[in-house]
């Protein structure tokens, strides 16, 4: 009660101040909680970019962890490297933002799973790059290249000698078909009918090298020398590829847990995000709805403490107008309107007291001139009986005079 009190004493100025401070508090308010909020959002969103980059190099980790495992090109090795140092970045630029219970729970998995792809990627990459070292030591083209030779050379030979070059050729061809099937399937039996034709195929060259010219027999010997040099390699071959295949599974599975960690990041991200925008949406909407109300109150009290009293003076004004003093009004409000109705209220009053005293001197005036008519009238029967007493004087002088004038004329006689 008693801040309403205060608020109707406050002057029209004050209330109009704060009328618009409240406006302008609103309005700050609602934009300093949607600036928050969008701080917030934006944080999020980085947030949730950054789960998506993570992502696309968990991808070009894995495309050109493949492309390099067939083709061998060095250029791939060094972007999976760099893909893989780039998430571990990721992760660290990921760590600076703040994060929720959930979130560090979420991104803590992440960081796990990025570390445990990175650290099965190491000997993956080493027991790849072995593989291929060894592959590169089972290059069949110089056999093909042979057999070609074989293939033209029998066809200028006598045939007893064209039937073993011919040999020679498709062994050689074989055995390059049969060492492009292994280095991709590179089991035990495939490796077993490998030494079975690489036997035979020594043996069908060291026959033809007996039989042609001595400047053909030392791309021949050469043929066998290399059949033998692939020999101890493809023991090394096949346990280097399941060495490999089995780190390629591990790596694979590492790839899957940490496509699962940053999806369920970037999930989360976005949830918060949604829940962010709805909550901002909320408190927007409550700041403005209170800002609204406060206002609605605000204007219906400044414009009723001006408009109320302002009708009750103007109310009296009429009244005095038309000559009614009447009534009263009285006030205790020290606003601009409150001083005005007890303004209004003195000059009444004030009215009141200067026709009481102008009726009082009306009153006292018409006694002074009952008073006066009186001794006037009383005035004027003395001057009346004066009159009658003077005229029997004169009446009394003539009679005498009359008789003053016989006796003078008697005398005279006499």
């Amino acid at each position: 009660m008693s801040l309403l009190n205060y608020f109707a004493n406050l002057k029209i100025s004050k209330k109009l101040f704060l009328g618009f401070a409240l406006i302008l508090l609103v309005t700050l308010t609602i934009a300093a909680s949607g600036l928050i909020s969008m701080k917030n959002i934006q944080d999020k969103v980085t947030k949730s970019a950054l789960s998506v980059e993570l992502f696309n190099s968990l991808n070009d980790a894995r495309v050109s962890r493949t492309n390099y495992q067939y083709t061998h090109d060095r250029q791939y090795l060094e972007q999976t490297q760099k893909a893989t140092a780039q998430m571990s970045e990721i992760i660290d630029q990921l760590k600076t933002f703040s994060w929720s219970e959930t979130g560090n729970q979420t991104l803590l998995e992440t960081e796990n799973a990025v570390n445990g792809y990175n650290t099965s990627a190491v000997p993956f990459l080493n027991a790849l790059k072995q593989r291929n070292e060894i592959e590169s030591l089972l290059d069949s083209k110089g056999l093909y290249a042979k057999s070609v030779r074989a293939d033209k050379l029998s066809r200028t030979m006598p045939p007893e000698q064209a039937v073993e070059a011919s040999q020679v050729s498709f062994v050689l061809n074989d055995v390059d078909s049969m060492l492009s099937d292994y280095k991709a399937h590179p089991t035990e039996a495939a490796q077993h009918a490998l030494e079975k034709r690489f036997a035979s195929g020594i043996i069908d060259c060291q026959q033809m090298i007996a039989r042609v010219p001595a400047d053909q027999q030392a791309w021949v010997q050469e043929a066998v020398q290399e059949i033998n040099a692939y020999l101890p390699q493809l023991e090394k071959y096949r346990m280097a590829w399941a060495q490999q295949d089995m780190l390629a599974k591990q790596l694979t599975a590492k790839a899957t847990e940490l496509n699962r960690a940053v999806n369920a990041l970037f999930l989360l991200e976005q949830d918060i995000v949604e829940s962010e925008v709805t909550s901002s949406t909320r408190i927007m909407a409550s700041i403005a709805a209170m800002g609204i109300l406060l206002g609605i109150l605000l204007a219906w009290g400044i414009t009723r403490s001006i408009t109320r009293p302002l009708a009750e003076t103007l109310e009296l004004a009429e009244q005095i107008a038309q000559g009614d003093l009447t009534s009263t009004m009285n006030s205790t409000r020290r606003d601009e309107p409150g001083l005005l109705m007890q303004a209004v209220s003195t000059m009444n009053n004030n009215l009141k007291g200067i026709i009481h005293n102008v009726r009082e001197g009306v009153d006292s005036v018409a006694r002074s001139s009952s008073e006066i008519a009186a001794g006037n009238m009383d005035l004027s029967a003395r001057t009346e009986q004066q009159s009658a007493a003077v005229v029997e004087t004169a009446a009394s002088m003539e009679e005498l005079t009359s008789t003053v004038a016989l006796n003078a004329e008697n005398a005279n006689h006499a």
